[in-house]
């Protein structure tokens, strides 16, 4: 009887198996950037948190930034499909519809600080390099230029370049997103969202009184936002 040892022959890697890995690491990804902020995590944490190797985020994301701006993308996408369900979305009448779109977009912002963060962040700035990403911030761009335009026609808002006019709009909603966001309303409003959307509404009314050609406030109001279900 031979004596010699059978060899066993080397194992093989694991295969790697995943549903749905770049869906999976940017919902991790945000989830770590609620918890501590965008700075403050890493691709290996975000592997660690999906449970797959370190090196497997790379098959998706070259470096964290890249993750970060899918993460902006998916807000850009999830912002776009939400102004489209918008009851408002299919309403004739422009002024409507435009002032609908800027509420609606405010209360989107402001409802996940973390993922505005994200969507307004450094990494988001590079759309050149995020092909994926400068598409989507595009199509709502777009979407709120084709409000615009429609409510220059109908003589609410006065003759001018459009892109122009469109980013005081978007500086409003924007900046009092980041404003309520970081505090700087006060503790008393940053905890009522009546108030919140009532300080909107008056601001964004003065906006459009400055728009209009006779400085008049000729854009009507959207119906109160209510929450959603869960």
């Amino acid at each position: 009887m031979s004596t010699a040892r059978r060899t066993r022959p080397p194992r093989r890697a694991a295969p790697y198996h995943h549903g749905d890995l770049r869906r999976a690491l940017i919902d991790a990804a945000l989830g770590l950037v609620r918890e501590r902020g965008a700075d403050a995590f890493t691709l290996r944490e975000a592997a660690r948190r999906v449970g797959v190797s370190q090196t497997a985020p790379y098959r998706h994301f070259e470096t964290k930034e890249a993750l970060l701006a899918a993460v902006a993308e998916e807000g850009y996408t999830t912002l776009l499909r939400t102004l489209l369900e918008l009851p408002e979305a299919a309403e004739p009448d422009p002024r409507l519809r435009l002032r609908a779109q800027g509420l609606a977009a405010f209360h989107f912002h402001v409802s996940d600080p973390a993922r505005f963060r994200v969507m307004t962040g450094r990494a988001a700035s590079e759309k050149k390099r995020y092909p994926g990403l400068a598409a989507a911030w595009e199509k709502v761009n777009a979407l709120l230029l084709e409000s615009l335009v429609a409510t220059q026609r109908s003589g609410a808002i006065r003759e001018g370049d459009p892109l122009e006019l469109g980013l005081t709009v978007a500086a409003l909603t924007h900046g009092l997103a980041a404003m309520v966001i970081e505090g700087h309303l006060g503790p008393t409003i940053q905890s009522d969202p009546a108030a919140v959307e009532a300080i909107f509404r008056r601001a964004q009314a003065v906006l459009y009184r400055g728009l209009h050609p006779a400085g008049r406030e000729t854009l009507p109001e959207p119906a109160p936002r209510r929450k959603r279900r869960p």
